[in-house]
């Protein structure tokens, strides 16, 4: 196993200055992220259910001292024993990229076809102050060139960590909406005419006034009687035909 006390800041300058004597504070720690199909193993036998899956990975991830020079990326391992260092050009990279989730910096590597992603979270403890310090000093300078150089950022607390760790669950925090200014309030609509709306009184006799509704709602044509049904004879009136079950239990039906 590298010798490396990632406690003790001077212990692992030395080792830096040593390995790259040009690195200055262009380097932290991190851990790969372990696969897909091995945090799903491990949800299976999950023991401690208020902690998060990456808190609980991070014993088992491999854990590496990364350097970032103008033209070159060190890698050390430093918990997997007689690991030697990896050297990574610029030009073997296809792809870098660095983020920031709840509780967390997050950064990978393209290398070929092949994805490796890294993060380290972004308190202490778990992770030591002058990995913190050095991890800001390359985000300024864009990983060595890498990328472009990266303000600080501090990502909003949105996702299952910041649940886990005590945070509110982004299902429960309310999402505020704009609200349009109130405006005056509308006059309402003119009413209709009271003929409109009229209903003949009750002694007003048989005949409605033309264009008024008449209180058996019949429909009424100016210059036409309204119909009575008192009037009309039975012979008159149609019979509605019943068949099936109704005409065989109830017979023929009266007239109206």
């Amino acid at each position: 196993m590298t010798d490396i006390n990632i406690q003790d800041p001077v212990a692992v300058r030395d080792f830096v200055a040593q390995a790259v004597p040009d690195a200055g504070n262009n380097y932290t720690i991190a851990n790969l992220r372990a696969p897909n199909f091995v945090a799903l193993s491990l949800s299976f036998g999950n023991n401690n259910p208020t902690a998060s899956v990456d808190w609980q990975l991070a014993d088992f991830e491999r854990h590496y001292l990364i350097i970032f020079t103008a033209a070159k990326v060190y890698l050390q391992q430093i918990n997997r024993d007689d690991t030697p260092l990896r050297v990574l050009d610029h030009a073997d990279i296809a792809e870098f990229g660095a983020d920031e989730a709840s509780d967390e910096h997050v950064f990978h590597f393209i290398i070929g076809r092949k994805r490796e992603n890294y993060y380290l979270f972004n308190t202490n403890p778990p992770t030591p102050q002058w990995a913190l310090d050095n991890y800001e000093t390359l985000r300024a300078n864009g990983f060595g060139g890498l990328i472009a150089p990266q303000d600080h950022v501090v990502a909003p607390p949105s996702d299952m960590l910041n649940v886990l760790h005590g945070g509110a669950s982004p299902l429960l925090r309310s999402i505020s909406r704009p609200h349009a200014p109130i405006g005056p309030t509308p006059e309402p609509a003119p009413k209709q005419a009271a003929k409109d709306n009229a209903v003949a009184p009750a002694n007003q006799g048989d005949q409605p006034a033309d264009g008024v509704r008449s209180t058996t709602h019949q429909a009424v044509v100016p210059g036409r009687q309204p119909i009575d049904d008192d009037a009309v004879p039975e012979s008159a009136r149609p019979e509605r035909q019943r068949k099936g079950l109704l005409a065989t239990l109830f017979g023929r039906p009266k007239r109206r």
